[in-house]
């Protein structure tokens, strides 16, 4: 059989457009080859907070799900991350970890030392039943730093007592 000129153009023209064409994605959840997760919406992954069926993630700007503990790029403030599902914990158990990143929300929060020009930095100093004592210090120099404030967090209530200033609450 012999073919005509446009004959054998028309599947040449179909197989370049097809091959022109991108795959179109549905909304849904994509395991990478490094095994993260990204979300797909519109023609995109999700970057920042997104609720999906009920529940919060947080994806950075590359679209993976993250884990454990973020400081959000939208309010610089540190979130609790579920390290197997990436779920918001809205009220993580109160271990040393999650005390310091509350701590360094609510002093952000409160701006009671941003006028404060040296380093500040928190630190847990000690536990005793479920109390768990942090201080708030100014870095001085290598190994030289003065205590601003302390601290202590009552770790099933997340109710701070403070040396100085108001008393607040971890938990919102």
């Amino acid at each position: 059989m012999i073919w005509s000129r446009s004959a054998r153009l028309v599947p040449a023209v179909f197989l370049a457009a097809a091959m022109m064409c991108q795959p179109v994605m549905a909304a849904g959840w994509e395991q990478t080859e490094t095994q993260a997760w990204r979300y797909e919406e519109d023609g995109g992954y999700a970057a920042g907070w997104r609720q999906i069926n009920g529940t919060w993630y947080y994806f950075d700007e590359a679209g993976i799900m993250q884990t454990g503990w973020v400081k959000a790029a939208e309010d610089g403030l540190w979130y609790c991350l579920d390290t197997e599902t990436g779920a918001w914990v809205r009220r993580p158990v109160l271990d040393d970890t999650a005390v310091i990143r509350f701590m360094e929300n609510e002093t952000g929060r409160s701006g009671y030392y941003a006028g404060e020009e040296r380093e500040l930095i928190l630190c847990v100093d000690s536990r005793q039943d479920n109390l768990i004592y942090v201080s708030l210090r100014a870095i001085d120099g290598p190994n030289n730093y003065t205590t601003l404030n302390n601290y202590r967090v009552h770790r099933k209530t997340g109710k701070v007592s403070a040396d100085a200033g108001a008393d607040f609450e971890l938990y919102h």
